[in-house]
This record gives structure tokens, sequence and C-alpha cells, in this order.
């Protein structure tokens, strides 16, 4: 069972890729996105989520990696419960099960 904390460890990660976090032209450059192309993704994931996931504690950092471990390893997460409490500019997410499996190869640079 993946918790609230878990949950808002995950938000926490991809906050940036909100509308709130973003400026207009942030916005509009990343309205051209693909959700379902990797290269795309990835390299967003590297401009934007690696640095945070860098700038956290060490704490922070084992937790998003296990809260992720945990979500990506469950084969019934409803991934609305995350990405429903963002608004990004390239939705919709198909299949977000690779979306956050891509993030996780973004992240510790080795597939799930």
């Amino acid at each position: 069972m993946i918790n609230n904390r878990e949950i808002s460890a995950i938000i926490t990660l991809i906050k940036d890729l909100d509308y709130e976090m973003l400026d207009d032209k942030e916005w509009r450059d990343l309205q051209s996105i693909d959700p379902s192309n990797d290269e795309q993704l990835l390299k967003i994931f590297n401009q934007i989520c690696v640095s945070t996931y860098d700038d956290l504690d060490m704490h922070s950092k084992d937790l998003i990696k296990s809260s992720l471990s945990k979500v990506l390893s469950s084969s019934d997460f409803d991934y609305q419960i995350i990405l429903g409490q963002l608004n990004m500019p390239f939705e919709p997410i198909e299949n977000p099960k690779y979306f956050f499996a891509l993030l996780w190869l973004a992240l510790f640079k080795k597939e799930f």
C-alpha cells in the first residue's frame, strides 16, 4: 500500500512540471512535449526533475526512491492519485507507469 507521505514525495519531485511552477514561456515550451516520446521526456526529466532530486537531502532522496519503487512495483496503483494533483502542459499521459519508469531511468541511470 502506497501511503500519502510516499505520494507527496513523488509529487514533490515532479511539482516543477506543474502550471503553478512554470512561467508562460516554460509552459509554452513544454506544451510541445509528446509524453509518449522517450527522448523528449528524458530530456525534460533531466533538465527539471533530476536537479530537484539532486538538491534534496539524503532522507528525502531515500523516501523518493523507495516511493517510486513501490509505485512501479505495484500492479494496481492508480497513477491518477499523483497525476491528478498536477496540471502538466503535456497531458494526457496515456501510459503513466511508463512515464514514471522513465523518471526512474533519468534519476538513477538504470531501468526499473
